[in-house]
């Protein structure tokens, strides 16, 4: 039997949809839709305005490759969760506990630019904090997958002594600080250039490599350098 895989990943903000709600308009109605998703409900309606699946909304190249991967990988037979990490709704689950995608009706906004203080206040209106700590300690899963970059990863505030309830990878920045109890695997232009990516699409290129090789059979190494010469052997 393959791994159980959950994977906590960033909105990107390149997107398939014309925005159709603005940052203030996103973050005011966000609270429905959490509310929803936490009662493992979706929201298929809501005021009559366009709507898509979460994981087909974003188009950046991270995602795009993530999301590849995480297809493959259930084709295969292997069970993947992925939460997304949204600067509009907060912590958004890609597929219900009855594996209904979750929908959300397009928007824009985004952490760039925000003050360190305003990045906080808002991930702190959001729920992302709370929602994300829930989601990576719950049991159930034996890998999880972290690729988040610094503004989110500060939006999370994880604490730096947060247990997990399995490997726990965390695949970002060298200068990021991350859980203690978690692996850490640096990523820069280095490691671009050694897997021939762009550094916007580094995390979603390892992490599908990463599922192939589970389904593959291959148990992933204990360590960041061993992780990224098996990568490297097994290919991208």
């Amino acid at each position: 039997m393959l791994p159980s895989v959950r994977i906590l990943t960033p909105c990107t903000a390149r997107k398939t949809r014309p925005a159709v709600l603005g940052p203030e308009e996103v973050w005011q109605v966000s609270g429905t839709f959490r509310t929803a998703w936490h009662q493992g409900k979706n929201v298929n309606n809501f005021n009559g305005l366009d709507m898509c699946a979460v994981a087909d909304l974003y188009s950046g190249l991270h995602h795009v490759r993530v999301m590849q991967g995480v297809r493959e990988y259930r084709d295969a037979g292997g069970r993947a969760e992925v939460g997304i990490v949204s600067a509009g709704y907060g912590l958004v689950p890609e597929r219900l506990g009855s594996l209904e995608p979750v929908r959300i009706v397009p928007y824009d906004a985004t952490f760039s630019g925000m003050s360190a203080g305003r990045v906080a206040r808002l991930a702190r209106e959001l729920d992302i904090p709370d929602d994300v700590q829930s989601f990576l300690r719950e049991d159930g899963c034996d890998i999880q997958l972290v690729l988040l970059g610094s503004a989110y990863l500060k939006a999370c505030a994880l604490p730096e002594s947060m247990e997990f309830p399995c490997p726990t990878w965390f695949l970002c920045a060298p200068s990021a600080v991350v859980p203690y109890r978690a692996t850490k695997v640096p990523l820069g232009q280095v490691e671009a250039r050694r897997f021939s990516s762009t550094l916007v699409s580094l995390k979603g290129v390892l992490t599908r490599s990463m599922l192939r090789m589970l389904a593959a059979g291959h148990d992933l190494p204990q360590d960041a350098s061993a992780l990224l010469d098996e990568l490297e052997r097994f290919g991208v």
